[in-house]
């Protein structure tokens, strides 16, 4: 799509903002990369910009929430003004990617387009595998296609639009079978420019599974019933 072309070669000049922090290198015993920020991660109000010039509205990301499940990635980023969908027409439609580096290896994958937001050009110790692609939107209303390091298409998942926010699931078999927990980055703006990117990166948690919550309350009771002993 010439569009996200485009879109992606502004990125890539480094004609946007610099951001405050790099993905870590080095990772605790839980997998959590120093220097990254667990979801959901929050981004600054007020940081976006006209990167070439164009008239508002200029989309703020709030914040960019990534969950896993035994067979899912959720996802959901919300913004601080109203967003539209691509398929709507507007040119001031939200567009974008939202980055995912699933084996958390620097030395694996591509560079983050998250890179040129910190010029000049410092190189992020991260390698993105796999990508939503929030322009897709535009050719199949509701739906977003999920794309590999090589730009091939690994599968197609339906998005749920708010007044300011999108938000999906991703099975993780479209993900290489993946065991969910990822380093993860996004980069919007509109038809017409870039205009916001995560300042930190992020890092996935885990949805709680419901045995999980039955098995806490188990345990809570025990513990009621043994003080009352």
């Amino acid at each position: 799509m010439i569009l996200r072309q485009l879109f992606i070669c502004i990125v890539a000049l480094g004609l946007c903002y610099p951001v405050t922090a790099q993905w870590g290198a080095e990772r605790g015993p839980n997998g959590v990369a120093e220097g990254t920020v667990l979801s959901p991660v929050m981004d600054p109000e007020g940081d976006a910009m006209a990167v070439l010039g164009a008239a508002p509205p200029l989309l703020d990301i709030d914040t960019l929430d990534v969950r896993y499940s035994a067979t899912d990635l959720n996802f959901s980023m919300t913004f601080f003004n109203s967003i539209l969908p691509p398929s709507s027409g507007s040119l001031d439609a939200l567009v974008g990617v939202i980055e995912f580096d699933v084996d958390q290896d620097m030395l694996t994958g591509i560079p983050s387009l998250q890179n040129a937001f910190s010029p000049p050009f410092a190189m992020l110790g991260s390698g993105i595998e796999y990508v939503i692609d929030l322009f897709s939107e535009v050719a199949q209303p509701g739906f977003v296609n999920i794309t590999d390091m090589n730009g091939l298409l690994q599968g197609t998942i339906p998005v749920t639009y708010t007044d300011n926010s999108i938000s999906g699931a991703i099975p993780l078999s479209l993900l290489g079978n993946d065991d969910g927990l990822v380093d993860f980055a996004g980069v919007i703006g509109t038809v017409t420019q870039p205009t916001d990117a995560m300042e930190v990166v992020g890092t996935s948690i885990a949805v709680p599974e419901p045995g999980s919550f039955a098995m806490l309350l188990i345990l809570l009771c025990g513990v009621v019933n043994l003080r009352r002993k």
